[in-house]
């Protein structure tokens, strides 16, 4: 599909500096009413985005030190995170190394040191360069903007104000307003200011030329410096191939001596390997992670659907990164410290990019295949041209299969990401493969299954396995026929057609090994991505909330507590937050109601109308009550209790909670 360079380009630094997950803030508390009436959806759209674009970039670290100016401690762990993990501490500063590092490796280390080091310059002075440009701010005379700025559901810091609404301006209509002041000062007979056409606007004009452009070096510099920084821990790590890796690729018995005999570049009994280790997983993780919301702020940003969220008034990337954000915290600690589980699931990198990325294929109309091969991996892989000079291994690995190496996303974690991504959308088909397996596993019954997959005349062929009984779980809690649920809420649409089909599709990836990470995968960002929705809901109408919030309660906690292998694939602290957020919403729901039908008899235009209102409530609150207490019933389960995060992370977990 062809994309425009404005797509590739523009969106992607316009507001791009990568890690803006911690920047996001809490939006303005505002009720139902409120929030129906408020201006905030009068306004364009292209101002709300710009305005939270803006405010997502002002709260990252280091253009915001202060944790404190983040609404929840999951971001203000973020930002702790960042400030912990890309500042280099004094023990691993190259000259306090070098003496463990032998002969044959310094020269070549302390190269590299010497560009992490103008890298973290260049970096430290875009940073103040984009800060001093946002306090030179002009003043706007942009009417529109200024409303925009009042009327938003989204928080701007007070010392950002100015340069935001710079920002949003229209060059155009700042000329009109001048024009219009112009005016009145000739009706009250008075002199214009000298030039009043040209030097204004031409200030204004060149402030938004420097500030874009320093926004874009930014961004760019970022993402040089991690790329440094990573390349630096990771040939500190690096040791000589094994025998069975050396003779895999038919090396001499004279290769293989030399490559024994010459050392790693830090002793294996080095007392800073873990913390380089971990340091280095968490720089993959958060790299991952700022790589990903700004691709998926730039597909988001072009979709034809609605760019901004009903329920809160902000851009639609809020939810992907708050998402991302919360694995961040749920997860990605977990995954870093556990050295028993896989390679490839204990660096979190492929978790990361797929929360981020996670309703592109759905809302957008890009292919899950072109959003991860042509737009994804040419970029993620990419490091500015003088680090990739220095990418060079110390036991004669060749050099291109060694950068291999060094990339962010490989070849099977691509893989990886595509097919996890189409698992989470609901518009693109699965393999023969996987539809094959998941007829076999019949896991919602004959009929329900082949419902789900719609399948073509030759697959339908092969029937589901009639031999084989529905699964045990998904019979214990069966879901209300699809007559109550369109009598009683007014809608005809399946609500748990997407769960079913994300629970079939998911269970499919179980079938082969090599897929098991793409199952652990999509159930994790699946519930990262139902918490969110069922946490920012209250705002929408009824049966929006009762969308979300049965198929979570009847299908996907049950499969999650019941079917889910917890051995294999531990949840951590994903699952609590998603049994918390849905029993919150539960009690919520049952609380307002009474409002709701209060709302709806007023309406009512005959008592007949009337006493079907009172009907349908009184099924509404019967369903709503009887799923809090299953709901409850669950509470002592185990998987449900939140962990304790592991001890590298637990003084960065108390700064973030103190400060929040």
């Amino acid at each position: 599909m062809p994309i425009s360079k404005r797509f590739c380009h523009d969106n992607l630094t316009n507001y791009g500096y990568g890690r803006i997950v911690a920047s996001l803030h809490r939006p303005k508390l505002m009720s139902p009413d409120a929030l129906k009436t408020s201006d905030h959806r009068q306004h364009p759209e292209d101002s709300t985005l710009k305005i939270g674009y803006a405010a997502m970039l002002h709260r990252c670290w280091p253009l915001t030190n202060n944790p404190d100016e983040c609404f929840t401690f999951e971001r203000a762990f973020f930002m702790e995170s960042e400030r912990e993990f890309m500042e280099i501490p004094e023990e691993l500063r190259f000259e306090n190394l070098s003496g463990s590092i032998p002969d044959v490796h310094r020269e070549r280390l302390a190269g590299l040191w010497n560009k992490v080091l103008q890298i973290q310059a260049q970096w430290q002075n875009a940073i103040r360069k984009l800060l001093d440009d946002w306090s030179r701010a002009p003043k706007t005379t942009d009417l529109s903007a200024k409303d925009a700025l009042e009327q938003t559901a989204i928080d701007v810091q007070s010392k950002f104000q100015r340069a935001t609404a710079a920002v949003i301006s229209d060059p155009a209509k700042i000329q009109k307003n001048l024009a219009e002041r112009v005016q009145q000062f000739l009706r009250r007979e008075e002199r214009p200011p000298t030039n009043w056409w040209e030097k204004p606007l031409t200030d204004f004009e060149r402030w938004k030329i420097t500030e874009a452009d320093s926004r874009e070096s930014l961004y760019k510099k970022d993402k040089d410096y991690f790329a440094a920084l990573r390349l630096y821990y990771e040939l500190l790590l690096e040791k000589p191939r094994d025998s069975a890796e050396l003779k895999m690729q038919k090396a001499t018995r004279e290769e293989i001596a030399a490559a024994k005999a010459r050392p790693p570049i830090l002793p294996l009994d080095h007392p800073l390997r873990g913390e380089i280790l971990t340091r280095l997983r968490m720089l993959y993780a958060l790299d991952s992670l700022r790589q990903g919301i700004s691709y998926a702020k730039g597909a988001h940003h072009e979709q034809k659907q609605k760019r901004v969220r009903d329920a809160e008034g902000v851009p639609y990337i809020f939810h992907p990164a708050e998402a991302a954000g919360s694995l961040y915290y749920d997860v990605v600690p977990f995954l870093v410290a556990n050295d028993d589980i896989p390679k490839h699931l204990s660096m979190p990198v492929e978790l990361e990019m797929l929360a981020a990325l996670h309703d592109l294929a759905e809302d957008t109309e890009l292919s899950s295949e072109y959003v991860i091969h042509n737009f994804v991996k040419p970029r993620a892989n990419r490091p500015d041209t003088s680090i990739n000079q220095l990418i060079i291994s110390g036991f004669d690995i060749p050099s291109e299969k060694f950068r291999k190496r060094y990339e962010l996303l490989k070849g099977r974690q691509l893989t990886n990401l595509t097919k996890a991504l189409a698992a989470l959308s609901k518009n693109e088909p699965m393999s023969e493969r996987q539809f094959q397996s998941a007829i076999q596993q019949n896991i919602f019954g004959a009929e329900r299954t082949m419902s789900i997959l719609q399948p073509t005349a030759d697959s339908a062929a092969a029937g589901t396995d009639k031999s084989r009984e529905p699964n045990k779980t998904m019979k214990r809690f069966p879901i209300p026929p699809q007559e109550e649920i369109a009598e009683n809420l007014g809608s005809n649409k399946d609500f748990f057609k997407k769960i079913d089909r994300l629970i079939i599709y998911s269970a499919s990836f179980l079938e082969q090994k090599r897929e098991h990470p793409i199952y652990y995968m999509t159930m994790l960002v699946k519930m990262a991505d139902t918490s969110h929705n069922i946490a920012t809901q209250r705002n929408l109408g009824l049966v929006r909330r009762c969308k979300k919030l049965f198929p979570t309660t009847l299908r996907l906690l049950p499969w999650l507590l019941f079917e889910h292998d917890h051995q294999r694939f531990p949840l951590y602290n994903a699952l609590p937050r998603l049994y918390e957020e849905t029993m919150k919403e539960y009690e919520a729901l049952l609380n307002d109601l009474p409002e709701y039908e209060i709302d709806e008899l007023q309406k009512a235009k005959s008592p007949d109308e009337g006493r079907k209102i009172v009907q349908r409530y009184k099924w509404i609150h019967s369903e709503a009550e009887t799923h809090l207490a299953l709901l409850k019933s669950w509470g002592h389960r185990p998987e449900l209790q939140r962990k304790e995060l592991p001890e590298r992370f637990q003084k960065i977990d108390a700064r973030a909670k103190k400060a929040a």
